[in-house]
């Protein structure tokens, strides 16, 4: 299964731990009949560490350091947009995740937490 994650759960994931930490802790520990490929576009990344460096710069270094040693695979933005969202932020992260296919989005909010495409 191809999962996309938002810069939304890897906050919520490497800065505040809980639902986000425990969903990634699980997708690494599946068992090989069931595989699990994670993925992040370079607008993801980017964003990423622009919010924790603005936002926690005390966690930012660390954090990143940790996700970059995890097994998420970056992929390329999309140029091309792809619908129409309330939060325009957004329209990169759905495009990416559309145009590579995958087969779920996972973000934070509250009209999208598992989106299967």
């Amino acid at each position: 299964m191809k999962i996309f994650l938002d810069t939304n759960v890897l906050i919520s994931a490497f800065v505040f731990g809980g639902t986000a930490s425990k969903l990634l802790t699980e997708l690494f520990s599946a068992s090989e009949e069931e595989t699990f490929d994670l993925y992040v576009s370079d607008y993801v990344e980017k964003e990423f560490k622009a919010k924790l460096e603005e936002k926690w710069p005390d966690k930012a270094e660390k954090a990143f350091e940790i996700y970059k040693r995890m097994a998420i695979t970056k992929v390329p933005s999309t140029q091309q947009i792809l619908g129409e969202l309330r939060d325009v932020k957004d329209i990169p992260v759905l495009s990416d995740a559309i145009d590579m296919a995958t087969t779920t989005l996972f973000c934070c909010q509250s009209c999208c937490h598992a989106t299967t495409f």
